[in-house]
């Protein structure tokens, strides 16, 4: 059985693959993910949502242009769902 932070690191290359993201930003966004994962701030957060605002972050790193609201679409989560948990991401050093 797949824990939900298992389930969104899984999600990443599905939702980067939709968005024809490269190589390099998935990677990013799984380390993310995964990082994030032992702070404990994905206790409780919809997996879509986590995979979303870390493929964002990423891409932001990346210098790729990607909206918010094109990612929530393409994840089926909220625009306000990437941006708050873009805001937790960024007060972690990861």
């Amino acid at each position: 059985m797949w824990c939900r932070s298992e389930l969104a690191v899984s999600l990443i290359p599905q939702l980067a693959s939709e968005l024809g993201v490269p190589n390099h930003i998935r990677r990013r966004a799984r380390r993310l993910a995964k990082e994030s994962e032992s702070t404990g701030i994905t206790s409780g957060v919809d997996p879509a949502g986590f995979a979303a605002a870390h493929l964002y972050k990423a891409g932001c790193e990346a210098g790729r242009l990607m909206t918010q609201a094109e990612i929530a679409e393409a994840g089926n989560v909220a625009t306000v769902t990437i941006c708050t948990h873009r805001d937790v991401l960024n007060e972690l050093v990861i």
